[in-house]
């Protein structure tokens, strides 16, 4: 038997509190070694603007976004142009942009779009080296500095694109005039460089690309002004030039933007039509390249709207759902109210009302501020669900704030490339309707008259035609495509057959010519050995 005594219990009582304590110092330190631990983050940055600056500041998820002229982000000047400024960060991810005191004056891109938020995994003392191409509030004034200046014909064709965009389809800049006088000069200065030896390896290069996005800022102006024949002419020469390119993704853009007058003119079998080929061209491109995701997305958008409004529904909620599922990936949110909005007016048709409710109060309340003619067509959508339900007030309040959008907000609808008078045109009957159906007949004859002056306005005969004949060309150049193909096959095919043939004749002269050598060859030696024979014979007879 062991017995333990006092003494050796209270040694062994001060020891676990002695190793109790070590243990608790450890990790006191430990957790405080990954509370406090940091990094090393120098930013560089260089402005490849006209116009040049000197105070810039990054702002970013380590100091919450914080916009204003603090000099705790103040970027200090450096050689070749460049500024830096190197802080202590947390490690993780860090998400950073660059401003000059207030979010009115944060960096652009090139083009005039939003920069994304510059993105990067804080594990160890990083480097970060980035380039401001342009700035919120001197974007103009920048591009107009350059043009000014004596700068190559490659970037004044550029600035000139940058422009007419912005002029285009930036709701704070919009002006339609400015943005095709910017897109005519640098088409113009395309078509003359073109022409040119000086840049023949330029354009080889695949900056035809410029070509076809100044065709398409014109066909989407002239479209958001209701010219859907004149848009569809430049759209159909823009899809030729983009078969020629060897990127397919440029090729399906450009039957996308096609596919919009299409829609705008109520030709959905053109539509659904140019939707399956571009389905059959995006199933065989690269999923991992980052335009792809976009890419499906409104692909599978068109073919379920042709569907929807050809009233062949369960194709048609097929195709929204797999858009709906797409957007749940990429997170873009304006195309997932887009989808939310065709699968709510796909719900309505098959009165699921249920359904189709749920989805139109989605989009008409979570619509953001940029997408706000989304949020007024699914006004539109609940109005209709309403004046089914013999709700006509609550309809008509929908149907009137919808109409009231597009009749007041002309000029944010073209900055999407779509024209106010389409939704006027679909809406004003509805409300016609409505009043109507509250025994208001004058209010009922002011929007009916409404409506067919609108619809005039956009499918008059006279467009109607051209849009037919534009239509008939593109179907009759497809078909000639086609031929040609099944021609340069044919040919092909024949052109084998040819060679097979010539190839097999040459195979037999070659064997003709080695049987005629081997026999001449043979018959030589013949008579040679006949000669030695007839020689040996000779010298034999002799000899007796």
């Amino acid at each position: 038997m062991i017995f333990i005594t006092d003494s050796c219990l209270s040694f062994v009582n001060q020891s676990l509190l002695f190793m109790r304590k070590i243990i608790l110092c450890f990790l006191l330190l430990f957790s405080a070694n990954l509370i406090y631990a940091q990094v090393k983050v120098k930013f560089i940055v260089k402005e490849k603007t006209y116009i040049r600056h000197d105070s810039i500041y990054v702002t970013g998820s380590f100091c919450n976004w914080d916009s204003m002229a603090n000099n705790n982000y103040l970027l200090k000047p450096q050689a070749n142009g460049e500024k830096s400024i190197t802080l202590l960060l947390k490690p993780g991810t860090l998400r950073y942009k660059f401003h000059r005191g207030n979010w009115k004056n944060v960096e652009k891109m090139f083009n005039g779009n939003e920069v994304p938020d510059r993105a990067i995994n804080l594990k160890k003392d990083t480097v970060l080296t980035d380039s401001v191409m342009a700035w919120r509030d001197l974007f103009l004034q920048d591009k107009w500095q350059a043009l000014h200046k004596d700068i190559p014909d490659t970037s004044r064709v550029r600035i000139l694109g940058a422009l007419a965009g912005t002029y285009a389809f930036d709701l704070d800049y919009y002006h339609a005039d400015s943005a095709l006088n910017y897109a005519q000069q640098s088409l113009q200065l395309i078509h003359k460089m073109k022409a040119s030896d000086k840049y023949k390896n330029w354009f080889k290069e695949g900056n035809s690309i410029e070509l076809i996005n100044m065709q398409e800022v014109t066909a989407a102006l002239l479209h958001s002004l209701g010219n859907y024949p004149k848009a569809l002419e430049i759209r159909q020469e823009n899809v030729m030039l983009a078969e020629k390119e060897k990127d397919k993704f440029i090729t399906l853009q450009a039957i996308i933007n096609m596919s919009a007058d299409y829609a705008s003119m109520k030709d959905y079998q053109s539509l659904l039509k140019y939707g399956k080929q571009v389905d059959l061209l995006i199933a065989g491109l690269n999923v991992n390249d980052p335009r792809y995701p976009i890419a499906f997305s409104i692909v599978k958008n068109n073919i379920a709207n042709a569907y929807y409004r050809t009233n062949q529904l369960a194709a048609a909620l097929k195709y929204s759902k797999q858009a709906l599922d797409n957007d749940t990936k990429i997170l873009i949110e304006g195309f997932f109210i887009v989808n939310s909005l065709l699968l709510a007016d796909i719900y309505a048709a098959m009165n699921e009302t249920d359904s189709a409710l749920r989805h139109y109060r989605f989009v008409n309340t979570n619509s953001p501020s940029y997408a706000q003619n989304i949020a007024a067509r699914a006004g539109a959508g609940m109005a209709r669900i309403f004046q089914k339900q013999s709700l006509i007030d609550s309809a008509l309040f929908y149907a009137r704030q919808a109409l009231t959008y597009f009749q007041t907000n002309q000029l944010a609808v073209q900055s999407w490339g779509e024209n106010s008078n389409f939704f006027i045109a679909e809406i004003s009957p509805l409300v016609a309707d409505l009043y109507y159906a509250k025994n208001q007949p004058d209010s009922a004859y002011k929007y009916l008259r409404l409506s067919v002056t609108t619809k005039d306005s956009l499918y008059n005969t006279d467009k109607i035609r051209q849009f037919q004949t534009l239509g008939f060309n593109e179907v009759t150049r497809r078909q000639q495509l086609e031929e040609q193909k099944i021609m340069a096959q044919q040919q092909l095919k024949n052109k084998i057959r040819m060679l097979s043939l010539i190839a097999g004749l040459g195979a037999l002269l070659l064997v003709a010519i080695i049987l005629y050598r081997n026999n001449k060859h043979k018959q030589i030696a013949e008579m040679l050995f006949a000669s030695v024979q007839a020689n040996n014979i000779s010298h034999t007879t002799a000899n007796n």
